[in-house]
């Protein structure tokens, strides 16, 4: 049968999280390539699929999980450390830890609207709004958009 599998291009995060789960399988990974050509590799091994670590990958899905990239340290701090540019074959440098919050994501798109049955929209139903108006004089009817912001820098 097939005993490689060999992923399309993806980001530095994805193949730690691919390389991770490969390990939670018993497989072995090699990634190839670099810059955006960087591709991952999956090697079936003789233990492959046996002793499954279903709680790795819960935390892997998740995103839980430490996610160790070049030196293997999981670094909090300036991931921008290591400088700039260079080979795709260099290692080392900071570690990414992967994260759920990603600087300038929208956030609430899709949300269901808020209930009648809810405080707020008692509230200012209280106060003369009615759902489809916008808020104050010259109200906006659009909702305002939520920006995620992890940096300490600006508003």
């Amino acid at each position: 049968g097939h005993t490689t599998l060999s992923l399309p291009p993806m980001d530095k995060r994805a193949r730690a999280r691919v390389h991770m789960l490969a390990g939670a399988y018993s497989l072995a990974s090699k990634s190839r390539g670099s810059g955006s050509n960087r591709f991952t590799t999956l090697i079936k091994t003789g233990r492959s699929g046996v002793n499954v670590d279903s709680a790795k990958v819960g935390r892997v899905l998740r995103g839980t999980a430490d996610v160790r990239l070049g030196n293997g340290k999981k670094g909090k701090g300036k991931a921008s450390a290591r400088g700039g540019g260079g080979s795709g074959g260099a290692r080392g440098g900071g570690a990414i830890s992967v994260s759920r919050n990603i600087e300038g994501a929208d956030v609430g798109w899709g949300a269901d609207r808020i209930g009648a049955d809810n405080i707020g929209h008692k509230l200012l139903s209280m106060m003369g709004w009615a759902e489809g108006t916008g808020m104050g004089v010259g109200g906006m009817a659009e909702p305002i958009g939520a920006k995620i912001k992890t940096s300490k820098g600006g508003l």
